[in-house]
């Protein structure tokens, strides 16, 4: 896939799963944390999907990245981090599902084709991570976030509760 549609999906969906797993583990919703992350996060996705590695080697060094670091810069235990992961990637797994095979019954395209063309393909990369953003907003609002989930010694994240 081109870098550009890379990026254009791959930031907004980066910054999806974070923040669904942030919901997921009751961790307030820091956006200036999730950006930056969700960027960082997007790079060296992208860096480990240009290496001439079995396709989808960048799945389990992503979660385990994302995993490290809401464990590392939240009060969160260890296990509750792998499994706010999971499931945040288990729900993107199911929004790619649904939206692509919606959008495939829709159009009546041939889903080979629809994958080749990159531009389309972003746009409902970009559909999804939009609805994945969304939905870590609305679970974050039902599941109330744990006061002092972030740790102190994040002083450029730390935020009023409920941004």
């Amino acid at each position: 896939m081109n870098m550009f549609y890379f990026f254009l999906q791959g930031i907004p969906e980066c910054m999806g799963v974070i923040a669904l797993s942030l919901a997921y583990a009751r961790v307030p919703l820091r956006w200036r944390f999730i950006s930056i992350a969700g960027v960082l996060v997007a790079v060296i996705n992208y860096l480990i999907r240009t290496l001439p590695l079995t396709f989808g080697f960048h799945l389990p060094i992503v979660m385990f990245l994302v995993i490290i670091v809401i464990f590392r810069l939240t009060n969160t235990s260890l296990s509750r981090s792998i499994i706010a992961v999971f499931s945040s990637l288990a729900t993107l797994a199911l929004l790619e599902f649904v939206v692509s095979n919606t959008y495939f019954s829709i159009s009546n395209l041939d889903p080979q084709d629809v994958i080749a063309d990159e531009r389309l393909w972003a746009i409902i990369g970009v559909v999804q991570a939009a609805i994945l953003n969304i939905m870590a907003f609305v679970i974050a609002r039902i599941m109330k976030p744990f006061e002092g989930a972030w740790r102190n010694e994040l002083p450029w994240i730390q935020q009023k509760m409920g941004e």
